[in-house]
């Protein structure tokens, strides 16, 4: 495995939830499967014995202490840290942000400056927001020029109350890297350099001491590790000045009814019993990575990702927003009609090929690309030239059905919204590939609604925006609604149409749920946006 020749379909063979061959994982941005000898080394702590790490005496809780402090010394050595003091074990990379951004925060004056920039993923913004709340501090942000990140726009954002400048090493919805070497140079010795990595770990090597960052984070679950781990790599003088985000068992140095004194770095940011399973995969994550030829395994995910911008840019339907160069292997775009992103995302699911569809929980990014969602594909080693293929053919079916359905008159006794009939039109014999037309069709006719595109109208709970307004007039309710999906927004009108017109107590009588199952709309709806109809449903059962 230590040949300079990397086999995707080998490596492939170590991931035991990836033996589907009908299966294409092409969501890796979101979190890697997991290895065999990640799986194992798990499984290999539950069997042999479980302790509290640094708590006891005994052996169990010895071995504990030793699987930490070796992935500790493992994890430093991987991002090439001065010390395994530098390395902070935390729940993830968002808990790690949030212990930086409350313990900095903490040691700044009301109208000092914080830089982050528009496409940050909200775990590197939230944080922030809330700590510019609390402390009066200054939020300012870096832009993004044709899908790049403006690095040079720096040196008109920092001021002499510039305290902290927080940045993704690399873009989770856009695949973008920026120069972090580069950035470092701009910064005054005095602003902390704080580095997001979570979407980065996987995909380039990573030295602290060359990027001359402060603090670093990132999660094991996004390079093959298991869930609920972050590392928190911070300066070891820093660290120690820097307050813990959590106090209690296992992190204090000495305790007294009045007051306690904790530990030094790392320990003081680590209260509570361990994730001692979690730590034991990581470790063996770091070795099963280390065996493969990084170089090689680059330059197989960057020809995965020139091959499918390649293939998608035959597509007039469809936009691509990343660069193919990009180093994650983010293959970010959008149909021309963004409102069918979920839609293709389904049709997807269908035929056993894994995308994500969304906000990429990168809200302010997408409005500033006038974006309501984006279809994000992320390749790994062991996705391969099949996997691009199966997309891009799918991607060909859907937009040929869509094709055909415009073509096809829709079938629909009256343009009215609301209108009883339409139960009847989709009952009795039709098939289920002609229901979800006549539903999406539905949908198309329904006009939008900008006016109750508001707050206030929003159903909550749904993968797509559902917004609803109801009023009541001589006692009959009345309702109009407007989603970002088609497909929701005819089984939106379909619902509606059995209570429109109807009392309080007419509507709170009628069986919504016999409705549903005798017309198989489960079947339409992934789990996140059957949800979003059921919240419909109460909201509709709870009307005064």
């Amino acid at each position: 495995m230590n040949s300079s020749i990397f086999d995707a379909v080998q490596f492939k063979a170590h991931f035991p939830a990836l033996k589907n061959q009908a299966d294409h994982y092409l969501d890796n941005a979101a979190t890697t499967q997991k290895p065999l000898t990640v799986i194992e080394a798990i499984s290999r702590y539950y069997q042999t014995g479980v302790g509290n790490a640094h708590r006891g005496s005994h052996r169990y809780s010895r071995e504990a202490t030793d699987i930490i402090e070796q992935c500790r010394q493992r994890t430093a050595a991987f991002i090439q840290a001065e010390s395994a003091k530098n390395i902070v074990f935390t729940q993830s990379c968002t808990a790690a942000l949030n212990t930086l951004a409350r313990g900095i925060s903490e040691q700044l004056q009301a109208g000092d400056e914080i830089i982050l920039s528009v496409l940050e993923h909200h775990a590197n913004l939230l944080p922030w927001q809330d700590a510019a709340k609390r402390k009066g501090l200054i939020l300012k942000f870096l832009p993004v020029n044709n899908g790049e990140l403006d690095i040079a726009s720096l040196d008109d954002l920092i001021t002499d109350r510039t305290r902290v400048l927080s940045l993704s090493a690399c873009s989770n919805t856009l695949g973008c890297s920026p120069d972090l070497q580069a950035v470092r140079k701009r910064l005054p010795q005095s602003c902390l350099f704080v580095v997001d990595a979570a979407q980065y770990i996987a995909h380039s090597p990573v030295n602290v001491e060359a990027l001359g960052c402060d603090f670093l984070c990132f999660s094991a679950h996004k390079m093959y590790g298991p869930e609920g781990l972050g590392v928190l790599y911070g300066k070891h003088t820093l660290l120690d000045n820097l307050p813990p985000l959590l106090s209690g068992g296992g992190m204090i140095q000495h305790v007294d009814l009045e007051e306690s004194r904790y530990l030094e770095a790392p320990h003081r940011f680590e209260a509570g019993s361990p994730a001692t399973a979690a730590i034991a995969g990581f470790h063996a994550a770091l070795d099963f990575f280390a065996q493969w030829p990084q170089d090689s395994i680059k330059q197989h995910k960057q020809a995965l990702c020139r091959y499918a911008h390649q293939g998608l840019q035959q597509f007039h339907q469809i936009k691509l927003f990343s660069h193919a160069h990009n180093p994650a292997g983010i293959v970010c775009f959008s149909l021309q009609e963004q409102e069918l992103n979920i839609e293709l995302a389904d049709f997807l699911d269908r035929h056993g090929i894994a995308i994500r569809q969304g906000h990429h929980c990168t809200q302010p990014l997408l409005q500033s690309m006038k974006q309501s969602s984006l279809l994000r594909a992320s390749i790994a080693p062991y996705n391969t030239q099949e996997d691009i293929d199966a997309l891009l053919r799918a991607c060909d079916a859907f937009l040929k059905s869509q094709e055909q359905l415009r073509q096809t008159a829709p079938n629909s006794p009256t343009k009215k919204e609301l209108n009883p009939q339409r139960a009847k039109v989709i009952s009795g014999k039709m098939g289920w590939q002609q229901r979800q037309k006549q539903l999406i069709l539905w949908g198309k006719e329904i006009a939008i609604k900008a006016e109750i595109r508001k707050e206030r109208y929003l159903i909550p709970g749904c993968e797509s925006a559902l917004w609803l307004h109801a009023k009541r007039r001589n006692g009959y309710w009345h309702f109009r609604h407007d989603s970002d999906a088609r497909l929701i927004r005819g089984v939106a009108a379909l619902i509606l149409s059995w209570v429109d017109g109807r009392s309080t107590s007419e509507i709170h009588a009628f069986d919504f749920a016999q409705a549903i199952e005798e017309l198989q709309l489960e079947n339409y709806l992934s789990p996140s946006r059957s949800n979003g109809i059921h919240s419909l449903i109460n909201y509709l059962r709870n009307l005064p």
